[in-house]
């Protein structure tokens, strides 16, 4: 089992060649099955704690890096990656800048809310060639996290909770995309969450 068929112009699939022995151990794969998932496979260190599915879609999104099929899909989500990265540069730029006046403040907060939009609808992009209809089942889920969050925030700050924030981590703790997170947000009454250009300072002055 080796790279030398892809090195030839063959696209060999990872998942197939790994078919047999998604739920054995490392340990207990021959050596050669052993030396290929650790040249291919990112989560290899941490195998033996993968479910056999989960290690099965490990195999499979790798495929779909090396495919040279993709080449083209895979190049433009990275170009949209470096322009969500230098979207967050901005942002974070801009919540250091020093608000003096109210005229500085209000030019911060609609700074954020722009790279804010620019940003949702880069994560959208970089989501939508492979992203699936989502069942009702995951919406639900992500809603309820997403209420309880905006609860718990609120009455541990007083202050309704930043959207961001909150996308990050319903898109963690709840395991789902970022289109279900965004419509768990958007589920939420309009008292119990804020946009972008509403800083706590403004807020709590209130």
């Amino acid at each position: 089992m080796s790279d030398e068929g892809e090195c030839a112009g063959n696209f060999i699939s990872l998942t197939s060649e790994l078919e047999p022995w998604f739920d054995r151990a490392l340990g207990e794969l021959p050596e050669g099955v052993r030396d290929l998932i650790k040249r291919r496979l990112v989560l290899a260190p941490v195998w033996d704690s993968l479910s056999p599915d989960r290690r099965r879609e490990a195999a499979a999104q790798s495929d779909r890096q090396r495919d040279p099929a993709n080449k083209t899909e895979n190049e433009a989500k990275w170009e949209i990656v470096g322009r969500l990265e230098e979207a967050e540069k901005k942002k974070r730029n801009w919540e250091d800048v020093r608000t003096l006046t109210a005229l500085d403040l209000k030019t911060q907060e609609e700074r954020l809310d722009e790279i804010g939009q620019e940003r949702d609808a880069l994560l959208q992009q970089l989501e939508a060639p492979a992203e699936p209809e989502k069942p009702a089942a995951a919406i639900l889920t992500a809603a309820a996290w997403m209420a309880n969050y905006a609860r718990n925030y609120f009455a541990q700050r007083k202050v309704p909770c930043k959207r961001d924030d909150a996308l990050r981590d319903c898109r963690k703790e709840a395991h789902c995309t970022y289109r279900v997170a965004r419509a768990a947000w958007n589920a939420l009454p309009p008292d119990m969450k804020r946009s972008p250009r509403q800083s706590d300072r403004a807020l709590i002055g209130h």
